[in-house]
């Protein structure tokens, strides 16, 4: 199979799922497929093997896959994770252009200083922080008393 087809397979699935007669419409599927690979700036491997693609650029299929289906809320998993600068950055990019509301679990506190308005840190299964990331995520005290380190965008060089 291509990127192509396994993101319409994703999209297909999702369509029968909600029994959308949608998903027996071909120029449909491959209008939405096309959007949402090039919403993720893979336009250009639609025909590529998956498996000879980075680990990036399959996490950025995967994403396509489930921007195929137009979700209110996005909940991402430390999304940051194994990506190349060149990729993280864009990735960052890429979610700061969607008007979406987006949950992302992480210890990447950089991606969430760059991306997040809200932080909820957790120390041993509590919430000991629920507020605006800016304010929090400068806080080295704060930060270093729950096992964390100010952002790397943060630190003075020596």
């Amino acid at each position: 199979t291509k990127v192509f087809d396994d993101v319409s397979f994703g999209l297909i699935n999702y369509l029968n799922k909600k029994k959308d007669r949608r998903a027996k419409n071909r120029q449909y599927v491959e209008e939405i497929v096309r959007i949402s690979l090039r919403k993720v700036n893979l336009g250009n491997i639609e025909e590529e093997i998956p498996h000879f693609l980075s680990f990036g650029e399959k996490k950025l299929v995967t994403l396509a896959t489930v921007l195929s289906y137009d979700p209110e809320i996005l909940v991402l998993d430390e999304p940051s994770s194994n990506l190349d600068p060149r990729n993280r950055t864009n990735f960052i990019k890429l979610i700061q252009e969607m008007d979406k509301t987006i949950i992302i679990a992480t210890h990447d506190l950089d991606l969430a200083y760059e991306f997040s308005d809200r932080c909820i840190i957790l120390n041993q299964g509590e919430v000991v922080f629920d507020g605006d990331s800016k304010k929090i995520l400068n806080d080295r005290d704060f930060l270093m008393n729950n096992g964390l380190d100010l952002p790397l965008c943060l630190r003075k060089s020596i």
